[in-house]
């Protein structure tokens, strides 16, 4: 007999936040996707208020890995840029560690670097989780 069995991919959609407008393009969400996982589709979407719009690409993402927190990618002119990612519905997640699943308070990681006094700084936070979602 076999246990449960969980998935390690979820469907989650990325936005790119700190890209020019003119580089926000279903083209570069694609490429970008493809480094947090296999792309299930990319679009431009409105930010309720804004004349701006945000890129968002929806991958699955693999769980048994960090969030990420950013990207860097090369323009045109070869000037790298770093773009912040935020996640749409991701639930609890650890700001210790960044994998999701657990907070800090449950956090394995944590727990054993804090006994032998090597805690670090939380490097990951509330601001990775998106708050507008929706809306094309």
């Amino acid at each position: 007999m076999t246990g449960p069995v969980f998935a390690t991919l979820v469907p989650t959609w990325v936005q790119l936040w700190g890209l020019p407008e003119q580089c926000k393009t279903r083209n570069l969400g694609s490429k970008v996707g493809e480094t947090l996982g296999s792309v299930l589709e990319t679009d431009l979407f409105s930010i309720r208020g804004k004349e701006d719009r945000s890129l968002k690409m929806k991958v699955m993402l693999d769980i048994t890995k960090p969030l990420r927190r950013s990207i860097k990618i090369s323009g045109n002119n070869q000037k790298v840029m770093e773009v912040n990612l935020k996640y749409e519905r991701i639930g609890n997640f650890c700001y210790y560690c960044g994998f999701i699943g657990h907070e800090v308070r449950n956090c394995q990681q944590n727990l054993e670097d804090t006994a032998v006094g090597q805690s670090k700084e939380e490097q990951w936070g509330s601001w990775l989780r998106a708050e507008q979602v929706g809306g094309k």
